[in-house]
């Protein structure tokens, strides 16, 4: 399984922490001078009167790593940790940063500090289960995420993450089960009806068309859930139910989705024959898009069809500037000559 899919979105959390009064020297390299806007700018003005405040400075942290700047969130955390080292909110955080920046050693190095602290936090629990999925140590990830489980079997995450676990093994039956017990905790839990989305998907199972219309239910405006649920109609042959999930997302949430104005003008172009209108929206993607040889190639194709042997030549000949071994540009001209 791409590991991309175990580094599950955060949720940030406002933390209930317990200041510690002993008293925390902080040179001044640990207070940033950086000139900021908005809220890290009101932010580290406070940090520059209460020095000493940890939660300033995981405050300051989430909004880094909201501007996507992982390495200042980081050192922002370190300190507040400095601050409060009994805190696990901080030690779970700092964890989920450095697991996102896909380094291992310190994540397990703060969760063992966490887990120390408080062995039945269930926060701490699911990611140690998920960082031993990481690195693929899949008894490991059962020990810690049973757990969870035994502590607190209300929770939809555990299962969640079980099923991952189950997927990285290559048992689908098996993650399945755990995914539809997390839905049965949480019927709002978006990933999961994806991922069950996705896994009837692959077994051609009609389950799946119900899976991602509850993604829509909870994400109306999802691209990805719109979309997936098109890739399974045209799939499995319902290219009118496709072609209007692909309307949805062009006219409602991003009219210049590439892939969706692609997979329309193929279904119009392979399946329809109409040639007219899969021209226009191959077109459309190349004015989008001018380096997809794919999408070049079924323009040619289009202009081919149409009777417009020049147009044709025109942009088989684009593709193979780009990708000079594509066969099939190679035979559209072959054809054509």
């Amino acid at each position: 399984m791409n590991k991309v899919v175990l580094l599950v979105t955060l949720v940030v959390v406002v933390f209930l922490s317990c200041h510690n009064d002993k008293k925390v020297a902080i040179s001044d390299k640990e207070i940033s001078t950086k000139v900021d806007t908005g809220v890290i700018a009101q932010i580290t003005q406070k940090i520059k009167q209460t020095p000493t405040d940890a939660v300033l400075f995981k405050d300051r942290a989430v909004m880094y790593f909201t501007y996507h700047d992982i390495d200042n969130a980081i050192k922002d955390l370190e300190t507040a940790i400095k601050l409060d080292s009994t805190n696990t909110d901080y030690l779970n955080l700092i964890a989920d940063y450095w697991i996102i920046k896909g380094n291992s050693k310190p994540t397990k190095k703060y969760l063992d500090r966490s887990i120390a602290i408080n062995p039945e936090n269930t926060g701490t629990l699911i990611r140690l289960a998920k960082l031993y999925l990481y690195i693929e140590k899949h008894q490991e990830a059962f020990n810690y995420i049973n757990e969870a489980i035994k502590i607190n079997s209300g929770l939809a995450v555990p299962y969640f993450v079980k099923g991952l676990i189950y997927d990285d093994m290559a048992d689908t039956l098996r993650a399945i089960k755990q995914y539809q017990t997390a839905i049965e905790r949480n019927p709002d839990f978006y990933e999961v009806y994806i991922l069950l989305g996705l896994k009837h998907a692959q077994l051609k199972d009609t389950l799946a068309v119900s899976y991602y219309k509850n993604a829509i239910r909870i994400k109306p405006k999802s691209v990805e859930a719109h979309y997936n649920l098109a890739m399974f109609f045209q799939e499995n042959g319902y290219y009118d139910r496709a072609i209007s999930e692909y309307d949805y997302i062009l006219n409602n949430i991003d009219s210049v989705n590439y892939q969706a104005i692609y997979n329309k003008g193929y279904m119009y172009l392979e399946f329809s024959r109409n040639y007219d209108k899969a021209l226009k929206l191959f077109t459309k993607a190349y004015q989008i898009n001018q380096s997809s040889p794919n999408g070049i190639y079924n323009l040619g194709l289009a202009y081919e069809k149409i009777g417009n042997k020049e147009k044709a030549k025109e942009y088989y000949n684009k593709v193979l500037r780009i990708l000079p071994s594509y066969q099939l540009a190679i035979d559209g001209l072959k054809r054509l000559n």
